[in-house]
């Protein structure tokens, strides 16, 4: 029957009260699990009994003294308390060598020794009475023990108490001596059961308080079952905790007691608790078999045992610290060998890939070679459920198991793949084996295409041009490419023009833009269904936004990035978070760009960005030019850009960026060099298209800051003469432009142009600038009231944009030197009319009105028209009266 430790208590000491007062010998046999509390209930009881005035002889067995004959009696016989010739006699025993191979059971010396013993306990019991109390008795040597049991038969009639205390189940090999104590007379057997919930909750509450016990000692229950040195473990644990209040919290002093746990067990339950936490959640009685080598018998008994430690249930570990304690336990290589071990077992079981994996990992390497399949099945698993990092691992390890060839060219275009998306730089030490791989033909063309790549975006140009070559030869051969390659010659290309043969190239012709902007759909679907490469999405979706796609683009561009960011790639993310500055650019949000631009360069390294490392700077500098124009990006672009880098199309977006940047700080010159260089590299790349890299107009913009106006005339008439030159944001800045170099009515006309051109395109930048233009272009013209409802617009737009400062530099830029008179709010700068007074215009009244509110002077109107001046006069005195309008001022808005 078990009994907890109070009980425990009581009856040891109604049984040494019994010996006491009838003077007669008993034994009491104590049994309980490892750590159940027998130690800690002996020592209690011993000091009682030492109190009770009788003469307390201890001894504890030990795994160190098992071998030793006579260690545990010589324990015993050390008290100064017995008679010196009973204290020789064992020590002189002890010291005699007996002859190898003899009984030392049926040697004369031991009879005599014992008989000694006896005698002498006796002789003492007379006078008070005698404790016997031998802890952990599995653990004694059979000498002793053999003394033991030869004293126990001759004492029954002095007052001597035996208290052995033995593990809780017993141990086999003792089980021939057990069965002789028990099978004396007066045996009185008391087993210790572990702490009950209530049991739990009364420690608790005297340690930590009432409150607290009522609310975890259940969950103390579950993570111990009620083991008491575990459970004052925890309470130490919690003690040296910085949260007092939490529950049930591992630390130093619960691995210290569960090592104690663990290790005072039998060896056999010491490799049954190493094989639990090697397997983890996967652990049962068949695995830790395989894994320990041991017997079924052998095994279930260490996992009970564990089980009533407070140590597993069900094979598993009941807090997760006893898995890491017990495995931290373990030398490096011990631990090696076991994870090894581990993960072949679960290999033959087929348990779950990542589970095996994790075993292969912590085994060390190089890792086996059946391992290497296994770990890359689980790094794709990884991959595609957005953890990078350990398929980065995984396949790191693959790699160092794979001994045969094609393994080997598998596992490493798959890493490969993976570091791209996460570490770019990181491909560099790949490249050389991939690309000797590709040269014995080991290579997919997709894979190829891949490696090409690789060699670009780190500006590996010579080799990259080598591997397209083959490439090209291997397309000749095998009757053409496949859809993913053809996606990476578009990019090459494109991105990368200075690797192609540029001479074999066709330059840009009518209908361009629709054929780039079929391409970039398609590439887009074709990515959709088969997920490709984030810089072939990248480009479609620029080409669209280029191509004045701005709503599509975005739409593709969030669906893309969600997925990045599910995906865990910083490339991706980078990449995308580019492709959203430009789409706010476009959008006129100049600090949103400005966001994303900087987030690009901090998901990324700069140098992961390689070749690519062009294209965040250049949006981050046109973002800070328009969001911030009284300062100039100076330290952006201080940032070195890599020489590869300037043989990209990225390259042409930077000489554009650093133009402007120029052009705002008034270095004219080096702006001028800036965009003509641009404009160079992109006609011999021939990709010179407006709508994709509008550098005329650039330089325009520079040469009217020069003064050379028909320079810029020239180069913005031809610009809207190019192919794409069609597309609105382009023509709106070229009207934009086109405007500042002439005068009067036809500077208003080519503003007002620009303005709704730029508003049909939603090109909001180039919309807000037109306004503030014309704002100032009626101001001077003293049409006030025009002047400030168009200046609001302007600023409304500027507002939205996020380039008020900008707009009132535009605007103060072409005011007079005088200041102007208060600009009124829009609402109030032209007088309300009715739509009546609209209806009853003549056909020739609205043209003639509407030229006139663009800005024209009646002369132009009257050669535009082919009518007389005279003519023109009298439809606008038509028109002021039924519009109830006095002034020209007033007629725009009127006839709106």
């Amino acid at each position: 029957m078990l009994v907890e430790r109070a009980e425990a208590f009581s009856r040891l000491s109604t049984v040494f009260d019994t010996v006491s007062a009838d003077r007669a010998g008993r034994l009491v046999l104590v049994s309980g699990c490892e750590s159940s509390g027998r130690t800690s209930l002996l020592r209690r009881f011993t000091g009682r009994a030492a109190d009770r005035d009788a003469l307390v002889l201890t001894a504890a067995g030990s795994h160190f003294e098992r071998g030793i004959a006579g260690g545990l009696l010589c324990q015993l016989m050390s008290d100064p308390a017995l008679p010196d010739a009973s204290r020789e006699s064992v020590e002189r025993f002890m010291l005699d060598d007996s002859p190898e191979g003899e009984s030392a059971v049926l040697r004369p010396e031991l009879a005599l020794t014992a008989r000694g013993v006896a005698i002498a306990l006796t002789e003492l019991a007379a006078a008070r009475p005698v404790v016997l109390v031998v802890d952990d008795v599995e653990l004694a040597d059979e000498i002793s023990m053999q003394v033991l049991l030869y004293v126990q038969r001759r004492i029954a009639s002095a007052a001597v108490l035996v208290v052995i205390a033995e593990v809780d189940p017993p141990d086999p090999d003792f089980a021939a001596l057990r069965g002789g104590l028990c099978r004396l007379g007066g045996v009185e057997r008391i087993r210790i059961a572990p702490l009950t919930v209530s049991g739990v909750h009364q420690l608790l509450a005297t340690e930590l308080g009432g409150e607290y016990a009522r609310s975890h000692s259940a969950g103390y229950h579950r993570a111990t079952a009620g083991n008491p040195r575990l459970v004052r473990a925890l309470v130490a644990d919690h003690r040296r905790a910085r949260e007092p209040h939490v529950g049930v919290r591992s630390g130093p002093a619960y691995r210290d007691a569960l090592l104690t746990c663990v290790h005072r067990g039998d060896p056999v339950l010491r490799e049954v608790a190493r094989a639990a936490a090697a397997l983890g959640e996967l652990a049962n009685p068949s695995r830790i078999r395989r894994l320990t080598g041991g017997s079924a018998e052998a095994v279930d008994s260490a996992l009970a045992a564990l089980a009533r430690m407070g140590v597993l249930g069900d094979c598993r570990f009941l807090l997760p610290a006893g898995r890491t304690t017990v495995l931290g336990d373990l030398s490096p290589a011990d631990s090696e060998t076991l994870q090894r071990r581990a993960a072949s077992v679960l290999f033959q079981d087929g348990a779950p890939l990542l589970e095996i994996a994790d075993r292969v990992l912590a085994g060390g390497v190089p890792c086996e070679p059946w391992s290497v399949p296994v770990l890359r099945a689980a790094a794709e698993e990884e991959r595609v459920a957005g953890r990078p990092a350990a398929a980065v691992r995984l396949l790191s390890a693959a790699l160092t198991g794979a001994e045969d060839a094609a393994d080997r060219v598998v596992v490493l275009t798959a890493l490969a793949a993976v570091l791209f998306d996460t570490k770019p730089s990181r491909v560099i030490g790949l490249i050389p084996e991939l690309q000797l791989a590709f040269e014995r033909g080991e290579l997919t063309p997709e894979e190829a295409a891949q490696l090409l790549r690789y060699q670009l975006w780190n500006g590996q140009e010579a080799d990259a041009r080598r591997t397209r070559r083959m490439l090209d030869t291997a397309d000749r051969s095998t009757g053409g490419a496949g859809g993913r390659l053809l996606a990476v010659r578009c990019w090459t290309r494109w991105i990368h023009p200075g690797v192609e043969q540029v001479d074999l190239l066709e330059p840009p012709s009518d209908g361009a833009a629709e054929r780039i902007r079929a391409g970039a759909a398609a590439m887009l679907r074709r990515s959709r269904l088969d997920r490709g490469p984030i810089e072939h999405d990248a480009l479609a979706l620029g080409a669209l936004l280029r191509l004045g796609d701005v709503d599509e683009a975005a739409q593709w561009c969030d669906l893309l990035h969600e997925e990045s960011v599910s995906g865990r790639s910083a490339r991706a993310s980078a990449v995308l978070s580019c492709v959203k500055a430009e789409i706010a650019i476009c959008r006129g949000r100049a600090g949103t760009a400005l966001h994303h631009a900087q987030e690009a360069l901090e998901t990324l390294p700069r140098a992961c960005w390689g070749a690519t490392l062009p294209a965040p700077l250049a949006l981050s500098v046109a973002a800070s030019i328009l969001h911030r124009p009284g300062s100039p990006p100076a330290e952006t672009l201080q940032i070195p850009v890599p020489d590869s880098a300037r043989r990209t199309w990225h390259w042409l977006s930077y000489l554009r960026a650093r133009g402007a940047a120029h052009l705002v700080a008034g270095r004219l010159r080096a702006a001028r060099a800036d965009v003509e260089a641009g404009g160079e590299m992109a006609i011999r790349w021939k990709v010179d298209l407006p709508a994709l890299i509008p550098w005329r107009s650039d330089l325009a913009e520079v040469h009217i800051a020069l003064g050379n106006l028909d320079r810029a005339k020239h180069l913005l008439s031809l610009q809207l003469s190019r192919p794409t030159g069609e597309v609105g944001h382009v023509r709106a800045r070229s009207l934009l432009l086109m405007a500042t170099c002439q005068e009067g009515g036809a500077r208003l006309a080519s503003l007002r142009a620009a303005a709704d051109t730029a508003a049909a395109c939603d090109d909001q930048l180039t919309r807000c600038r037109a306004l503030a233009m014309l704002s100032v272009a009626h101001h001077a013209n003293k049409e006030t009231a025009v002047a400030a409802a168009t200046a609001g617009e302007a600023m409304a737009v500027a507002r939205e944009c996020e380039v008020e400062d900008l707009c009132r530099q535009w605007m103060a830029d072409g005011a007079p030197a005088e200041p102007g008179p208060p600009r009124p709010p829009a609402a109030e700068a032209v007088p309300a009319c009715s739509d009546a007074g609209r209806d009853t215009l003549s056909d020739a009244e609205v043209r003639v009105a509407r030229m006139a509110a663009e800005g024209l002077s009646n002369r132009e109107i009257s050669r535009s028209l082919y009518i007389t001046v005279s003519t023109v006069e009298q439809h606008l005195t038509r028109s002021y009266r039924k519009l109830a309008i006095r002034s020209r001022a007033e007629l725009r808005g009127a006839i709106a």
